[in-house]
C-alpha cells in the first residue's frame, strides 16, 4: 500500500521503474541468471522455503513463477509498491497469496533525510552524524527472518541517490557510503534465519565508461571485469573484493561464496553485473 508520507520521497525510484516496465523481453538473460542463483541459495533442509527480495522493482529480473515452484512465500520489497504489484500481475500472479508486495519501504534509511540535502548547501557534520545515527536505528523491515534473502541491483541505486543527495566532491561522501553500504549488509543479514543464504547481486560498471564490456563473452568477462576495477573504473562502493571482505570478516557470517559475473543488457547501455552469496551461521 502506498504511504503519502514516503512515496513521494522515492519517486526518482518510481520513474526508474517505469523506464524499464516494457523489458521484459530484454531481460530474459539478466532474468534467468537471478532466478538461477536464487534458486541455488535454498539452504539444505527448507520444507517450506522463505524468500524475500530488496529492490523488487517491476519484477522484470525475476520469473515469479518459476520462484513459487520452489518457494512457499514471496516477498517483494521496494520503495515503488505500485510497480512491484504491476509486475506481479503482468506475470498473472496476482492472485496467489503466497506473493506479497511490501511497500513503499525506504530501503535506504536515508531517503527522508537527504532529500534536503543539496551539493549546492552541503550538509555539515552535525547534521551527517545525526543522518548516520538516525540510520543505524533504522534496519528494520516489515518481514519475519526468512530462508533467502536478496539485494538486486538495489545499492547501487541507493548509492546514486546518495551521491546526487550530497554531491560526490563532499569531504564526507565516503564515509557515507560506507555507512550505507554495512546498513545494507546489516539489514541483509539481520533478516536471515540461522543457517539461512543472503544474495548480493550488484551492477559494478556499465558500458558508458568500459564498452569492451560488451563483447565479452562468459569466459572473457571476469577478466575484463578484474581489469576494469584494477583500472578504477567500478560504481563507488561496489567493488566485488570490498564487499567479499566485508563479508568474510562478519561474525555472523560463516561462508561467502563469489559467482561468475554476467551481462545485464538495459538497451540504452549494459551493465556488468556480480553476485555474492553468504550464510549465516547456525545456532549451535
Amino acid at each position: 500500500m502506498d504511504d503519502p508520507r514516503v512515496h513521494p520521497l522515492l519517486t526518482e525510484q518510481a520513474r526508474k521503474n517505469q523506464a524499464t516496465r516494457d523489458h521484459w523481453r530484454r531481460f530474459a538473460p539478466h532474468r534467468q541468471r537471478v532466478t538461477a542463483r536464487l534458486i541455488d541459495s535454498i539452504p539444505p533442509g527448507s520444507a517450506t522455503p522463505h524468500l524475500a527480495i530488496l529492490g523488487a522493482g517491476n519484477c522484470n529480473d525475476l520469473e515469479l513463477a518459476e520462484l513459487r515452484q520452489w518457494f512457499a512465500t514471496i516477498d517483494l520489497l521496494d520503495g515503488d509498491c505500485r510497480s512491484v504489484l504491476q509486475g506481479i500481475e503482468r506475470q498473472g500472479l496476482a492472485s496467489d497469496p503466497s506473493i506479497r508486495a511490501g511497500g513503499p519501504i525506504d530501503l535506504s534509511g536515508m531517503a527522508e533525510t537527504t532529500s534536503t540535502w543539496s551539493p549546492n548547501h552541503p550538509a555539515g557534520d552535525e547534521v551527517i552524524d545525526a543522518a548516520i545515527a538516525a540510520t543505524n536505528d533504522s534496519c528494520s523491515l516489515p518481514i519475519q527472518p526468512v530462508d533467502v534473502i536478496a539485494s538486486v541491483c538495489l545499492l547501487s541505486q541507493i548509492l546514486d541517490q546518495l551521491a546526487a543527495a550530497v554531491g560526490q566532491a563532499h569531504p564526507r561522501f565516503l564515509d557515507l557510503v560506507q555507512h550505507v553500504r554495512r546498513s545494507h549488509f546489516r539489514r541483509l543479514i539481520g533478516h536471515l534465519r540461522p543457517g539461512g543464504t543472503g544474495l548480493f547481486i550488484s551492477d559494478v560498471v556499465s558500458s558508458d565508461t568500459a564498452p569492451q564490456i560488451v563483447s565479452a563473452n562468459d569466459l572473457a568477462l571476469p577478466v575484463v571485469l578484474r581489469e576494469c576495477i584494477e583500472n578504477g573504473d567500478f560504481f563507488t562502493g561496489l567493488n566485488p573484493a570490498v564487499v567479499h571482505s566485508l563479508l568474510t570478516t562478519d561474525p555472523l557470517i560463516a561462508e561467502v561464496k563469489m559467482i561468475p559475473p554476467w551481462l545485464w543488457d538495459l538497451g540504452s547501455r549494459v551493465y556488468a553485473v556480480y553476485a555474492t552469496r553468504f550464510r549465516r551461521r547456525s545456532l549451535s
